[in-house]
């Protein structure tokens, strides 16, 4: 991230604060960021929207598909789905890396709905701070 922020006069270091954010991150976060930015930028790609305003991020909302998400989320590594969704969205909503996140109740029991049901009223909506990270 430094060596890609270097500007011709050197003075610019707005990066090294980004630098201590994602240092703070668990490789969870990162991933779950990643992912979510990435599915943000190909939905909204072509799009006129204000993501500055909180009408333009409202509109950005998505409605998560955890039995795609968490499959990912977690490739490589031996860990308990729920706990690794509740480490990677939580986590980034306490930092400011998405403005809210919201689990319905169907969520409440996720070892069972992730077998019956595609949604699982797991709407998140991005924030400015995660926008920039992203960019």
């Amino acid at each position: 991230m430094l060596a890609a922020s270097i500007t011709p006069d050197g003075r610019d270091d707005r990066v090294a604060s980004w630098s201590k954010v994602v240092a703070s991150l668990s490789w969870l976060q990162v991933r779950a960021h990643f992912m979510l930015y990435r599915d943000w930028a190909d939905r909204l790609h072509g799009r006129t929207m204000n993501l500055g305003t909180d009408l333009g991020r409202q509109q950005a909302q998505i409605d998560l598909d955890l039995t795609e998400f968490l499959p990912v989320l977690t490739t490589g590594a031996d860990i308990e789905q729920a706990s690794a969704l509740h480490n990677a969205i939580a986590g980034l909503q306490v930092r400011g890396l998405i403005e809210w996140f919201l689990m319905g109740s169907k969520a409440v029991d996720l070892t069972q709905e992730l077998a019956t049901s595609p949604y699982l009223d797991t709407l998140v909506r991005p924030s400015i701070q995660g926008l920039e990270l992203y960019g």
